[in-house]
């Protein structure tokens, strides 16, 4: 035993550890760094919006004459690593409307479904619902189903199929438990190369938006057609690889919450026109949509008539 301890512990060893100590614990020293900063972005992230359903009603004052305006959705909602719409809404429709963020990061439509109560004790006037990015991204593949699995502990895979039923529930409820007018918005490209996978997917998805809006009356506001056809008119320098697509959002996410770079610059350095990374957006991306609630939300409270399409192929009701 003895031998054995000296062959690993004496003189020899010694010698190279005292050569190489002085990088082991500039390891150790960035290895903590990283940990540190993985668990300020968290937090950050996990943080629900300040104009939020729970505070919005534990706080809620008696407000004549003010329309409620309810925005649903995941982190491209939330506005904290996505440019924030819910903000520009804030700004644009001013004094008149009360804007409430319901978004929350990595969610998908069954998570939107757990918290419907929150939203309908808001008794909202209007709600914009944009939600299933996370559904459409992880349904690509069995490896990025099982992962959002597990990490948002859902019953089952997602699924184009599970998110039509979600998407319906959601829309039954709000009709049946509040007086809201309720728009349903089709999901922002994954990427911006318009031939790929991931971007036939999301158009799969939004068709899912538009029938389920068509069969409730909602009004349905074209996100997906909006973007795709500005990228068609103003194409990316550079298309990212979806394969990769959680790195690009981490280095985006560390670009902007630990580093302060601003997203559209982000944007710019990637070569992208509507993005920060493949799923959240830049001040363009956001203000597509900003600028379809707007039109809708003016309307909907000016005019009577509950307008199914807003800035798409124009058609008023369920069975036209």
């Amino acid at each position: 035993m003895k031998g054995v301890r000296g062959r690993f512990f004496g003189s020899p060893f010694d010698a190279w550890l005292d050569r190489f100590k002085p990088l082991l614990g500039y390891m150790a020293l960035i290895f903590a760094l990283e940990w540190v900063i993985l668990k300020y972005i968290q937090r950050r992230i996990r943080r629900p919006a300040p104009d939020n359903p729970l505070e919005y009603v534990h706080e809620r004052k008696p407000i004549a004459d003010k329309q409620v305006l309810v925005c649903v959705g995941d982190s491209i909602t939330r506005g904290e690593v996505s440019f924030n719409y819910v903000e520009l809404l804030q700004t644009r429709l001013g004094d008149r409307f009360e804007v409430i963020n319901a978004g929350i990061n990595s969610e998908v439509s069954h998570d939107v479904l757990q918290r419907l109560d929150q939203i309908i004790a808001c008794e909202p006037t209007l709600v914009a619902i944009l939600i299933g990015t996370n559904d459409a991204n992880a349904s690509m593949s069995d490896e990025g189903a099982l992962w959002l699995m597990q990490y948002r502990k859902l019953p089952f895979k997602p699924s184009i199929g599970w998110y039509e039923e979600n998407l319906e529930v959601i829309v039954e409820r709000l009709q049946r438990e509040t007086r809201a007018r309720i728009a349903l918005l089709s999901l922002p490209p994954i990427g911006e190369e318009l031939q790929s996978q991931p971007v036939r997917t999301t158009r799969w998805f939004s068709e899912v938006v538009r029938r389920v809006a068509r069969r409730y009356q909602a009004a349905y506001l074209p996100v997906f057609e909006q973007m795709t056809e500005y990228l068609t008119e103003h194409p990316p320098a550079e298309t990212l690889e979806h394969e990769k697509w959680q790195w690009h959002s981490v280095k985006a996410i560390f670009g902007s919450k630990v580093l302060g770079v601003e997203l559209d610059e982000i944007a710019r350095q990637q070569g992208l026109v509507l993005h920060s990374d493949m799923l959240h957006l830049n001040s363009q991306g956001a203000g597509i949509i900003a600028d379809l609630i707007e039109n809708w939300a003016r309307v909907a409270m000016d005019d009577d008539h509950q307008v199914f399409s807003i800035g798409a192929a124009a058609f008023a009701g369920a069975d036209t």
